[in-house]
């Protein structure tokens, strides 16, 4: 859902885009609402353009959120290598590849 622009300038206002809680809209949609430009697409703006009120100088990550990996996880090692034991084709393709039979 798209929000309002009233709601993603003030999204934006309470520190959106320095990593606070967007309230479960997207970062990157409530940025191109709020100032009408894509958070990739500072390069060609004019000086003017680049004044817009909660533009930043780089919106890139409220794009493209650091990744999470799951598999870190004191509970999750343990259930992908039980996960793995159980799993004959997976097993049959590692003995493959460590034996030089691999593509």
């Amino acid at each position: 859902m798209v929000p309002s622009r009233e709601r993603a300038i003030a999204l934006l206002s309470a520190g959106l885009a320095r990593g606070s809680d967007s309230g479960g809209e997207r970062p990157g949609l409530v940025y191109l609402v709020a100032t009408g430009v894509a958070t990739d697409n500072t390069d060609g703006l004019t000086s003017e353009e680049l004044q817009r009120a909660g533009l930043l100088p780089s919106a890139q990550h409220l794009s493209n959120p650091p990744t999470h990996r799951p598999d870190h996880g004191a509970k999750a090692r343990p259930f992908l290598r039980a996960r793995a034991s159980r799993d004959s084709q997976m097993q049959a393709a590692a003995r493959s590849e460590h034996h030089g039979g691999g593509a």
